[in-house]
């Protein structure tokens, strides 16, 4: 009869032991703070700013809600960021916010600037406005180096 020796089976249970707590401990929290920071520059450079409210308010966030789950979220707590990224159904835009927008962008000025700014508050009532996503192109743009930030990270791991 023939017998079979296993050596080193318990440091292998001792390295997988500790791979498991790293895959949801600092190495990928790390992984994910530089994944998140990667779509906040890009997300700064695609949306469509006025005075750079928004683009100052886009921010990334990094948490662990649950036991092995690593969170990363990239966005902004302002309304008009969501507004870019989808555009709006109809509805009625603050006049004096339209009129000020108009006399800031130089388009009229004096009378002339209630002219224009009562047809673009009109067309924002009757249309809505248009989306400008800056958030989902600047995911996708990263999409593949989010992808290999955390291929290294677990190989190191696994080294």
């Amino acid at each position: 009869m023939s017998s079979v020796e296993i050596r080193g089976l318990k440091q292998t249970q001792e390295r997988l032991e500790k791979l498991v707590k790293d895959l949801d401990g600092p190495p990928m929290v790390q992984a994910m703070k530089r994944a998140t920071l990667m779509v906040q520059r890009d997300a700064k450079k695609l949306v469509h700013v006025d005075r750079g409210l928004t683009r100052a308010s886009i921010v990334p966030s990094v948490t662990s809600p649950r036991f092995n789950v690593i969170e990363g979220v990239v966005g902004s707590n302002r309304i008009s960021a969501a507004v870019l990224e989808t555009g709006s159904k109809p509805h009625y835009a603050p006049f004096e916010e339209i009129l000020r927008w108009v006399v800031r962008k130089r388009l009229a000025t004096g009378k002339a600037a209630l002219n224009v700014a009562r047809r673009v508050w009109l067309k924002i009532a009757r249309r809505g406005t248009n989306a400008y996503p800056w958030l989902r192109p600047a995911f996708e743009q990263n999409i593949r180096a989010i992808i290999d930030e955390f291929q290294r990270t677990v190989r190191r791991l696994c080294q």
